[in-house]
């Protein structure tokens, strides 16, 4: 398990299934405001495989796109909110 976060904004990684894939989630515990902008390479959440992953986004099963480690991953989190995203390693 991977953490990054400052005092409101939090990011985990989970290793799941298939071998090599990734659960990522992101919440943001501001209360009020404006939903963030999220924009950093896979390899800042150590995602590092050099094949790359396949990125959905898990509530609605949206495709956010194929990434590479040094691709940046862009997101948007409203506050009191939170983005779970699935990356699966490609073969």
């Amino acid at each position: 398990m991977f953490q990054l976060f400052n005092d409101t904004f939090h990011i985990w990684t989970r290793p799941i299934t298939p071998p090599g894939s990734y659960a990522i989630a992101a919440v943001y515990s501001k209360q009020q405001g404006y939903p963030i902008h999220v924009t950093l390479p896979l390899s800042a959440i150590r995602l590092n495989a050099t094949q790359g992953y396949n990125v959905t986004e898990v509530f609605d099963n949206t495709a956010v796109g194929f990434l590479k480690p040094n691709q940046n991953l862009t997101y948007i989190v409203n506050p009191s909110g939170i983005c779970l995203l699935r990356a699966t390693l490609m073969k």
